[in-house]
């Protein structure tokens, strides 16, 4: 019998309320401590985090994340919703989390189902906006585009996009943006930021190569160019990638 079902074996005492058992005289304590165990059960199996995904203290969890892993955790028998961005903070009604019911999951939920492949694996989305200035370090200083998934687990790049509103100088000499792993030999994208007009365009996806890695465990994604720094240009851009992660 499912969790649902006893509440039609509720018993009242006068009131008529079918399908529900009108007993017509005073209920038994037994018969009172029946029905809100079977009331309990109900809201329990409702609010229950049993089938969420753990609290985890190294874990930072974000609100606005389009990730429903960092929104939302299971803690003390409760679903838990994050409020704002943060990591370290133990469930508990306040500033940080609130308790919600599986029904504010389901969106979230339904969501990860249209955006999983075939095999069920989950299709993720990032944009990452690069002020010129930042272009123009990015091989001494690499933005992370992606942060690891954590131990056992690696980013695969599946496709990825580069948005620019050209200003009045194109970038020169080390003109070439990879998106790569920490400790990556191979890239798994790349693209040429050289545009002299406005432009959305798409990376190249590498192959890689049999001398180095393109997956490494538990590492992010960097944005990075190799050899030196770009001179010139004062364009910002944008990348837009979707990306799955791979349990190795």
């Amino acid at each position: 019998m499912s969790v649902l079902s006893e509440l039609d074996s509720l018993v009242l005492r006068d009131t008529s309320h079918p399908p529900l058992t009108n007993k017509g005289s005073e209920l038994t304590y037994a018969e009172w401590d029946a029905r809100v165990t079977a009331m309990y059960d109900v809201v329990q199996s409702v609010v229950s985090g049993a089938n969420v995904t753990p609290y985890d203290a190294g874990t930072t969890y974000d609100a606005s994340s389009s990730d429903i892993y960092k929104q939302f955790a299971g803690y003390g028998s409760r679903i838990w919703k994050a409020i704002g961005s943060h990591s370290g903070q133990t469930p508990s009604e306040g500033i940080y989390w609130t308790q919600v019911t599986l029904a504010e999951l389901i969106p979230d939920v339904l969501k990860v189902a249209e955006n999983a492949d075939s095999n069920g694996v989950v299709i993720k989305e990032v944009k990452l906006d690069i002020a010129s200035a930042n272009v123009l370090t990015l091989n001494t200083m690499p933005i992370e585009l992606i942060p690891a998934q954590g131990a056992g687990t690696a980013i695969e790049i599946l496709s990825a996009n580069l948005a620019m509103t050209f200003n009045s100088v194109a970038y020169a000499v080390n003109t070439n943006i990879e998106l790569i792993a920490n400790t990556g030999v191979s890239s798994q994208a790349k693209k040429i930021i050289s545009q002299t007009v406005d432009s959305n365009v798409g990376f190249i996806i590498e192959t890689g190569t049999s001398e180095g890695f393109q997956l490494v465990d538990n590492e992010p994604i960097n944005v990075y160019v190799p050899t030196g720094n770009p001179t010139l240009g004062n364009s910002d851009i944008t990348i837009y990638a979707t990306y799955r992660v791979i349990t190795l």
